[in-house]
């Protein structure tokens, strides 16, 4: 099933449920929340994307007490020196350089997205290689799905060790760490058509609403008409 609405600021929103997923398209921006006034919570925005569920969706950023988030940023994939050829990142990568007191920083990554932990992988760009690999085990991460605010959110944990295997800045207490949610090439050409179908079908259901009320409103008046040259000859 589909819904199509709009909301009292006349940005239109749509539902679709196609296999048992979820898919969402909106023409809805959201600014991203203010910056926490210890500096070690910020909130972020998804990069552009062109599947809306994907595009402009909030994204929080947190470490730990003791650390100051001194750069943060959204990346989509495409502005790397290097694509990932397995894999694509629809939620972009979080860039981020932090200082810290303590050796071992726990990160914690909230998107939201309707994406489920078994469709994607943690995984880090290294732009000293242009290289993309998994999260070392090193990093313990996790990915958990959460409910926020009624929104379905995933949320990414992992332990960023200062000078270690994920630290790309090499100056004690700095720490510079990119990182995303990547997808497989298959599942992510499997939503961007199903994106495309749903939209489709959206603009197919429009138009076949629109023509049956035209229809209904010549017949109305053609009945009309009909009524009014039966009556003038009687």
């Amino acid at each position: 099933w589909f819904s199509i609405t709009s909301s009292s600021d006349g940005t239109k929103l749509a539902a679709g449920v196609f296999g048992g997923s979820i898919y969402l398209a909106t023409q809805e921006t959201e600014t991203p929340p203010a910056e926490n006034g210890n500096t070690n919570t910020v909130g972020l925005v998804t990069p552009t994307s062109s599947i809306s569920a994907f595009s402009l969706r909030p994204v929080t950023l947190t470490t730990p007490t003791g650390t100051n988030i001194t750069s943060s940023s959204t990346v989509p994939e495409s502005s790397l020196a290097t694509q990932d050829s397995t894999n694509q990142y629809p939620l972009g990568l979080v860039n981020f350089q932090m200082t810290t007191n303590q050796t071992n920083n726990q990160i914690v990554l909230t998107f939201e997205t309707n994406l489920l932990p078994s469709q994607v992988t943690p995984r880090k760009f290294n732009p000293n290689t242009n290289s993309y690999s998994n999260l070392p085990g090193s990093a313990g991460a996790t990915v958990t799905e959460t409910t926020i605010n009624g929104k379905h959110h995933l949320v990414l944990t992992y332990t960023l060790i200062d000078n270690g295997e994920l630290d790309l800045d090499p100056t004690a207490g700095v720490v510079r760490d990119p990182v995303g949610l990547a997808v497989s090439n298959a599942t992510y050409d499997e939503l961007a058509r199903t994106g495309e179908g749903y939209v489709k079908i959206i603009a197919i259901a429009s138009s076949s609403i629109l023509m049956f009320g035209i229809s209904v409103i010549k017949l109305r008046r053609r009945r009309g008409t009909v009524y009014k040259i039966i009556q003038t000859r009687a």
